[in-house]
């Protein structure tokens, strides 16, 4: 059987729908899969919210249906799922390393801005921007967030250099102060 349809043309078996429709005499209507995803598509388009509404209301009063679909689905398709998660991680995961270093921390997104602003996006200690780039995607890192390792305190905003710098004189007043002296004391001119 051939279908043709006006916009696509002449249809293939895969791209033809059979729709219930009572009042053709076979009981259905075959119709161009291609438009009826167009014609979904543009009805979603218009009506965003009231979809959005109707499927929070669904998941309010369905929700054993809804996990249990999931569940059967992951169980089904474990790929799909392994894969989009791996994507997304990948996608999102300059926002996530931020919200995880505050979610450690006790700090909101919008202490960290404050921080950042108060600061104008230098470093606490060398007043620099920070210049190291990730290994991830080449661009430049933010400012890591110092903070005291006894009380969790967060205490400013410091580039790589100065974070590890304090991190590796563990934090110590005097252990800073006797650095100080000897590079005063071997001062090379």
């Amino acid at each position: 059987m051939e279908k043709t349809c006006k916009k696509h043309g002449v249809l293939e078996l895969e791209n033809i729908i059979k729709e219930n429709n009572k009042s053709a005499k076979s009981g259905y209507t075959l119709r161009c899969r291609l438009c009826k995803k167009e014609k979904d598509k543009r009805w979603n388009e218009k009506n965003m919210e009231y979809k959005v509404e109707y499927s929070k209301k669904w998941r309010e009063n369905n929700p054993g249906k809804r996990n249990e679909w999931q569940r059967n689905d992951r169980k089904k398709n474990p790929e799909k799922y392994l894969t989009y998660e791996a994507n997304q991680r990948k996608k999102n995961w300059r926002k996530n390393s931020i919200s995880e270093s505050l979610r450690k921390l006790g700090c909101s997104l919008e202490q960290f801005e404050n921080l950042k602003t108060n600061q104008n996006n230098l470093c606490a200690i060398c007043n620099k921007p920070e210049t190291r780039k990730s290994r991830r995607d080449g661009e430049i890192c933010r400012l890591c967030i110092d903070h005291c390792h006894t009380t969790g305190k967060i205490r400013a905003l410091l580039c790589h250099s100065c974070n590890t710098g304090i991190g590796k004189f563990k934090d110590n007043i005097e252990l800073l102060e006797c650095a100080i002296e000897y590079l005063k004391s071997h001062k090379c001119d």
